[in-house]
């Protein structure tokens, strides 16, 4: 019989693809891509810092002898929000960027804490919740510092612009 531990890790890997197909329009699946890939390898560096200091552990794991961290939370959920953070985001001034991952950063931040206290996916050693928020702010961020130069030559991604049906 399946945990609710893999339980949710499976609804994790299922909503996630599923939003992919549905919510990503075609001509921002690159960038959504780009942006999951660069949080991704931020995060599996900044998870496996934490986890060898011992500020939090993943007690319930898809490969255990493998690895010391979840790929399910770290390695495959936070970085796909963290793509619709990126496409999604408004082109407004600064102080409306702010708010806005602010925003985002609160809800994944929330949505860390109800697993921390409701399944053995996480738990936090020497750490709270407000390291997780800053640790997350400073992750999306610096996404979105590489993203914006990554694409900020608009005439190298034309191809963006036009997509095959």
């Amino acid at each position: 019989m399946m945990s609710v531990d893999y339980l949710i890790m499976l609804i994790m890997w299922v909503s996630s693809l599923l939003s992919y197909v549905v919510i990503v329009p075609k001509k921002r699946r690159r960038r959504f891509l780009f942006a999951f890939l660069m949080c991704q390898t931020l995060m599996w560096l900044n998870s496996l810092i934490h986890v060898n200091l011992h500020l939090y552990s993943f007690p319930v794991r898809e490969l255990p002898k493998a690895t010391d961290i979840s790929l399910t939370t770290d390695y495959f959920f936070y970085p796909f929000v963290c793509g619709y953070y990126m496409i999604f985001e408004p082109k407004k001034n600064l102080i409306i960027r702010l708010i806005y991952l602010a925003a985002w950063i609160s809800v994944v931040v929330i949505f860390d804490v109800l697993l921390e206290k409701n399944t053995n996916l996480i738990n936090y050693i020497n750490y709270a919740w407000y390291w997780t928020w800053l640790d997350f702010f400073g992750l999306y961020a610096i996404t979105n510092l590489i993203y914006k130069w990554f694409f900020k030559k608009h005439s190298l991604f034309q191809s963006d612009k036009q997509v095959l049906l």
